[in-house]
């Protein structure tokens, strides 16, 4: 229906009022349960309340201009409210007239200087690229880019997240079934990532053949997972609850996983339990990398910090013994006595 579109998270309605640069646009999201009436109505109410506003049209070429014209290219887009938040604040921090053919690396890595006194390197880095895909959005992926030649902040690396998935299932299984519950299971037992399983569809499941198709949620290839016992237990638990495109959204299952298991537990550290999991088993980082949906090997490393291998274990545990000393037999030791 016109206006209206499915999401991983349900539905989203949208209202655009005028042409061009001087369009206005509102969006918002709905439950999976809600219904077309519910939906038609907000965007008729809407609709009323942005034709009484009369912006002044942005003069062509400035920052406010291309950020409008860039947005009505990117309305379908998973991020979209994030990305037009992002770059309201860039039109706040450079200003709204300034003509965006002026604007040099120089300004930009100042206000992304002046962002990382208070915010982290993982934001102030997401920021930087909303107005890097916005230049190369407008005017090409070739084309000057000031955005480019100001380089990223090295954010920290992540600290081990991953749990034995044995433990956790042992946990969860002691909490009603629920919908929050199945969608946690098979999170665990098949590292996916929530978008993921919340644009999973029913066809993407084999339990004969045991196995997965995972629909990524980053833009990169579908991959196949084979599925282990405990997998076709959560998926079957997941099936019986109808969660397909209703999986809770990350705030209120974070609650629930941290409620039920006592551990501080993110949902996503589900996933990163199922990695872990992968490599204290010697399995090679691309195979680990290929289950996971990893563009690089280095990601894959980042979500394997917590497994400490046995040749590790062993190599640490040799730390104890004296160099040059041989460990003396009980037979030895009895006939020296």
């Amino acid at each position: 229906m016109k206006g209206i579109r499915r999401t991983p998270y349900g539905w989203r309605a949208y209202v655009s009022v005028g042409t061009g640069t001087n369009a206005i646009q509102r969006h918002k999201r709905f439950k999976a349960s809600s219904t077309q009436k519910q939906m038609q109505d907000w965007r008729a109410e809407t609709r009323v309340a942005l034709k009484k506003i009369r912006p002044s049209t942005p003069e062509a070429g400035t920052l406010r201009a291309d950020v409008d014209r860039y947005l009505l290219l990117v309305t379908s887009m998973p991020t979209y409210a994030q990305r037009a938040e992002h770059l309201e604040l860039w039109i706040e921090a450079l200003g709204a007239n300034t003509v965006r053919s002026e604007i040099t690396a120089e300004h930009i890595g100042a206000v992304l200087q002046d962002w990382r006194r208070t915010y982290s390197a993982a934001t102030c880095n997401k920021r930087r690229t909303a107005l890097m895909h916005l230049w190369s959005k407008l005017d090409g992926k070739g084309a000057s880019n000031p955005v480019r030649d100001v380089p990223k902040f090295r954010a920290a690396d992540p600290l081990p997240r991953g749990r034995d998935p044995h433990l956790v299932d042992a946990l969860l299984k002691k909490a009603p079934r629920c919908r929050s519950r199945a969608c946690c299971r098979v999170l665990l037992w098949t590292g996916m990532r929530p978008d993921e399983l919340q644009r999973a569809e029913k066809d993407d499941l084999d339990l004969k053949q045991r196995l997965v198709i995972i629909r990524t949620a980053k833009g990169g290839r579908a991959r196949m997972v084979p599925l282990t016992s405990q997998a076709i237990s959560a998926w079957r638990e997941f099936m019986a609850a109808k969660a397909w495109q209703d999986v809770p959204k990350a705030a209120p299952l974070n609650r629930w996983l941290k409620k039920i298991t006592g551990l501080e537990l993110r949902v996503y550290d589900l996933r990163h339990s199922y990695g872990t999991a992968l490599a204290l088993r010697q399995t090679r980082l691309d195979v680990i990398g290929a289950l996971m949906g990893h563009s690089t090997l280095e990601l894959t490393k980042r979500y394997t910090l917590a497994a400490v291998t046995p040749d590790a274990a062993a190599a640490t545990g040799r730390l104890s013994e004296k160099l040059g000393r041989k460990p003396v037999s009980r037979d030895k030791a009895k006939k020296s006595s």
